[in-house]
């Protein structure tokens, strides 16, 4: 298999996807079996990528979660209190 392709993709693009076939290398007898081993791969790899994107998505939930918690306190904080008169 020729990977000259691979050389003529940007650096830092190349970076990624010697990443994902990479990753998806791991699961190389489940798609060697397949009847397009070449399609598997690259569902492989959309899995995996669906994956990551999921991870990030839960991380950026918690952290959206937490500023609005440390902004609410603070708001709590900072806001005078009424007198009664």
């Amino acid at each position: 298999m020729n990977n000259n392709w691979r050389n003529k993709i940007d650096p830092f693009l190349r970076t990624h996807l010697e990443a994902q076939i990479r990753d998806s290398s791991r699961y190389r007898k489940a798609y060697k079996e397949s009847k397009d081993p070449g399609k598997a791969q690259l569902w492989v790899a959309i899995a995996n990528l669906s994956r990551q994107l999921f991870n990030v998505s839960v991380k950026l939930n918690y952290m959206e979660r937490l500023f609005q918690d440390i902004n609410g306190s603070k708001n709590k904080v900072n806001k005078p209190k009424r007198r009664r008169k």
